[in-house]
C-alpha cells in the first residue's frame, strides 16, 4: 500500500512518529489520531487532502504496515458509513481526489488493501458495490448508454487534473476486477473527449397506452402499502389506458380490489417471510399480453408525461429497457405522501427540494419499461436475487455489459412514504453477503459469459 500524500498533516505527523520510535511514540500518535477524528466536522465534504477520506486512509494505511494493531472493519466502521452516505446521498459536481469524490473512492480503495479484506468479508464486500456506485455516478456523468438520459448535454472532463484524475481511478478500478467491461466502457467515452448533443425528438408522443401492461407484484406489510397502492391505480387508471395486473403474495390475502376492464388482481398463497420480488416480477412479465411491460414498485409516483416518452422509446426501439427518471427519486415524509394521496395533488410536490433524495443520482429501480419480448431474451429479473437487494443495480448492469439499447427521461420520480418492515432492506448480514457477492459475480462477466450464464437460468424455460 502506497504511502499517504497531501492528507491531513496531524495523520501525516503520526505516521511519521510510528515510523521512526513506533513503542515509543505509540500512546502520542493514538492521541493525535483520536483527537483528529473527533474534531472533525461532519457538516463539510469530506475530501481527501484535509477530510475524512484521507484521515481514514492515513488509519487504514498504519493498519496496513504494522503501525498500529487493529481491525481495520472495527475502527473504520463509522468511517465505511459515513462515507458510504456521502457517496450514494448526494449529488456530486467535484470529481477531483484532492477535493471530490474520486478522494473518496481511495479511501475504499485502500480499505480493500486490509489485512482482513477477503470475498466472504461483509466489509470488502460492501466496499466493492461503493466503488461500483462511484462508477456508476462516473457513467451518468460521461453519458454512457442507459446511465444518462439522452435530453441532457454531456461534457468531457472539465479539466486535465479532472481527467488525469479520471483515468487514475479507472486504472485502480480495473486492477480489483470489480466491472471491468464497463470501466473501459467510461475509459473510451472520456477519450472521445468531446460533448454529447442533446437527442431530442420532434415527433408527438403518443399517449394511448393500450399496449402496455403496469405489473405490480405486492407484499402488504403495513396498511400504509395497501394505500399506496390504491393511490397508484386510482391515479394512473386515469391518466392512462394501460392494463394493470396486481398480483399479492402472502399468507392470507389482505388487498381486495374489485376486477375491471382495466385492473386485473391476482393472489398466491406464499407462506415465506421473505418476499420473493424478482420471481413475481417474472411471473407477471410472463402473464402480460401486451409488448410492452411497466414494472412498478407499489409506492412510486411519476409525472406521466415522463412515463408516455418512457413507453414511446421501447415503442419506437430506441430501448429494451427504459427509466421514466433520470436517477432521482424523492421520498416523501409521510405527511406530505398522506396529502398526496387523499388530494393527488401534483402541486403538493412542487417543494421536492425540501424532500431527501433516496440515492442521490443513483435510482435504477422502483419503475422501469420494458420490451416484453426482447428482456425475456436477456433474463428478465435474475431470480438468484431473493429478498430486498441490489437486483435494480445488477439489471441495469447485465444490459449495459450485453450492450442492449437503455434510455432515461429527465426528471424525477417519488417515493410514497411507507414503514420499514422485513422485505425493506436486507433480512441480515448472511443474505446481504450472499446478494452482493451475486450482484460483483455478474458484473465480473463480458458480453459472451453472460450470454452462457443467461442460458443456465431456470426461470425463462
Amino acid at each position: 500500500m502506497k504511502i499517504p500524500l497531501n492528507i491531513h498533516p496531524d495523520i501525516l505527523y503520526a505516521i511519521r512518529l510510528l515510523s521512526k520510535r513506533r513503542t515509543e511514540n505509540m500512546d502520542k500518535a493514538i492521541s493525535i489520531i483520536k483527537n483528529t477524528v473527533s474534531d472533525y466536522d461532519t457538516d463539510r465534504y469530506p475530501d481527501y487532502s484535509t477530510g475524512l477520506a484521507g484521515i481514514g486512509y492515513g488509519i487504514q494505511y498504519m493498519i496496513c504496515t504494522g503501525l498500529i494493531d487493529a481491525n481495520g472493519d472495527e475502527v473504520l466502521s463509522e468511517f465505511d458509513r459515513y462515507l458510504f452516505s456521502t457517496v450514494c446521498l448526494q449529488q456530486h459536481t467535484d470529481f477531483s481526489h484532492a477535493t471530490g469524490l474520486l478522494g473518496i473512492a481511495s479511501y475504499f480503495f485502500a480499505r480493500l488493501e486490509d489485512p482482513g479484506a477477503n470475498d466472504e468479508n461483509l466489509s470488502t464486500v460492501t466496499n466493492r458495490t461503493i466503488l461500483l456506485s462511484i462508477l456508476d455516478i462516473l457513467l451518468a456523468k460521461f453519458g454512457v448508454n442507459g446511465y444518462s438520459s439522452f435530453e441532457k448535454k454531456v461534457k468531457p472532463p472539465s479539466s486535465l487534473q479532472e481527467r488525469s484524475d479520471i483515468e487514475m481511478f479507472i486504472r485502480k478500478f480495473i486492477s480489483h476486477d470489480i466491472c471491468n467491461e464497463l470501466a473501459l466502457k467510461l475509459l473510451n467515452k472520456i477519450k472521445q473527449n468531446e460533448s454529447l448533443s442533446v437527442m431530442v425528438s420532434d415527433q408527438p408522443i403518443e399517449i394511448n397506452m393500450s399496449d402496455a401492461t403496469i405489473i405490480i407484484p405486492i407484499r402488504a406489510d403495513s396498511n400504509i402499502r395497501i394505500q399506496n397502492l390504491q393511490t397508484i391505480i386510482r391515479l394512473y387508471t386515469d391518466l392512462t389506458n394501460a392494463h394493470f395486473i396486481i398480483l399479492e403474495a402472502d399468507q392470507i390475502q389482505r388487498v381486495h380490489l374489485n376486477d375491471s376492464e382495466q385492473v386485473r388482481y391476482l393472489f398466491q398463497k406464499d407462506e415465506n417471510p421473505i418476499f420473493y420480488h424478482t420471481h413475481y416480477r417474472n411471473e407477471l412479465i410472463k402473464l402480460a399480453e401486451t409488448p410492452i411491460v411497466i414494472v412498478w414498485d407499489t409506492d412510486i409516483l411519476v409525472p406521466v408525461v415522463q412515463l408516455y416518452k418512457s413507453v414511446d422509446d421501447i415503442r419506437k426501439c430506441r430501448a429494451v429497457l427504459s427509466y421514466p427518471y433520470d436517477g432521482i427519486c424523492y421520498t416523501l415524509s409521510p405527511d406530505l405522501s398522506n396529502r398526496f394521496r387523499q388530494t393527488l395533488d401534483w402541486k403538493e410536490l412542487a417543494k421536492k427540494n425540501k424532500c431527501q433524495m433516496m440515492f442521490g443520482q443513483l435510482t435504477v429501480g422502483g419503475l422501469y419499461v420494458i420490451n416484453r419480448e426482447k428482456y425475456m431474451q436477456v433474463g428478465m429479473e435474475n431470480e438468484y436475487f431473493v429478498g430486498w437487494g441490489p437486483e435494480d443495480v445488477e439489471r441495469l448492469k447485465r444490459l449495459t455489459l450485453l450492450d442492449i439499447p437503455v434510455s432515461r427521461v429527465s426528471g424525477c420520480i417519488y417515493h410514497l412514504y411507507h414503514p420499514r418492515e422485513l422485505n425493506s432492506g436486507y433480512v441480515n448480514q448472511s443474505r446481504s453477503l450472499t446478494l452482493k457477492k451475486e450482484l460483483l459475480r455478474i458484473c465480473r462477466m463480458d458480453r459472451s459469459d453472460l450470454f452462457r450464464e443467461i442460458a443456465t437460468w431456470k426461470w425463462l424455460v
